[in-house]
């Protein structure tokens, strides 16, 4: 079944340079809001379930979206006051956006970290820069794993009862305790592949590569799709400004074409993966 992570890695590598880096670098409410959206989509499409992994999303975006009117008073248009402190719409809506735009990059990092692998990595980067290849590649294994390790450390350190868990200084001791034993594990784990790498001679000389990634006309057609949809987005799409007060609403109208290439982007992925279970569901029928 054709879905994203099944093209060649330039190919998803350079969706997720678009999906990724628009949001991040043009400052427009719609833009941010379909990035979100669209990632959340196809997160949740691609592996079936809606994981605990948001409520942390969702979280960080209402703490972001209300820290910054409250320490940013810029604006002319006061909502109220907090002990001579004015909240202005225009300091509450850019919170509200920038918090929308940090999440949906968030967001579109948790599909990024399932779908490209260490050897989709190695192959993207192992000719030009071994060392970062590596780098990058372990930095997708070890912190999953390390995460998963520090709660089985939690785990066991709780079994074992040599913290009490009812106060909130036994819970510091306890989780300090955790801390410390993975990040001596880390130490140790990254000594070891560091003496392990050296003594298979990697970085020595000329390495030869070998990958079963081929690129396809497919990927040609996909790649020539996301760069022109991206540039689009690129150039039509204007920042919105928020002070002293928001842009008028016009600038939504110039837009236009930037939101729809947006957002015909970021739909691909979502689109390939239901019509091919669509298809595939379909073929199972005719059985």
């Amino acid at each position: 079944m054709k879905t994203l992570d099944t093209f060649n890695p330039i190919t998803v590598f350079i969706f997720y340079v678009f999906a990724i880096g628009i949001p991040m670098f043009t400052f427009d409410p719609v833009i941010a809001a379909a990035s979100l959206l669209f990632g959340i989509v196809f997160d949740v499409v691609s592996s079936g379930k809606f994981g605990k992994k948001y409520i942390f999303v969702f979280v960080l975006f209402a703490v972001f979206s209300l820290i910054n009117p409250i320490f940013n008073q810029k604006g002319t248009t006061a909502l109220f006051f907090i002990n001579d402190i004015p909240i202005t719409l225009e300091s509450l809506i850019y919170g509200i956006v920038s918090s929308c735009a940090i999440s949906a990059v968030i967001v579109w990092f948790f599909t990024f970290s399932s779908i490209m692998t260490s050897e989709k990595i190695m192959y993207l980067f192992g000719r030009i820069s071994p060392k970062i290849a590596l780098v990058i590649s372990m930095v997708l294994r070890f912190v999953p794993l390390y995460l998963k390790n520090y709660t089985e450390t939690e785990n066991a350190l709780k079994c074992l009862g040599l913290y009490k868990t009812d106060t909130f200084l036994g819970i510091l001791r306890l989780k300090s305790r955790a801390f410390s034993s993975i990040l001596t594990r880390c130490t140790e784990d990254g000594i070891i592949t560091a003496d392990s790498m050296e003594v298979r001679g990697y970085g020595k000389g000329k390495r030869t590569f070998f990958s079963l990634f081929t690129f396809k006309r497919l990927d040609a057609l996909f790649c020539i799709s996301f760069i022109v949809l991206g540039i689009l987005s690129f150039i039509f799409v204007k920042d919105m400004q928020f002070y002293p007060k928001m842009s008028d609403s016009a600038v939504l109208y110039t837009n236009t074409i930037g939101y729809i290439s947006y957002g015909i982007l970021i739909m691909i992925p979502t689109f390939i993966k239901i019509t091919e279970g669509i298809r595939w569901k379909l073929l199972l029928s005719k059985i």
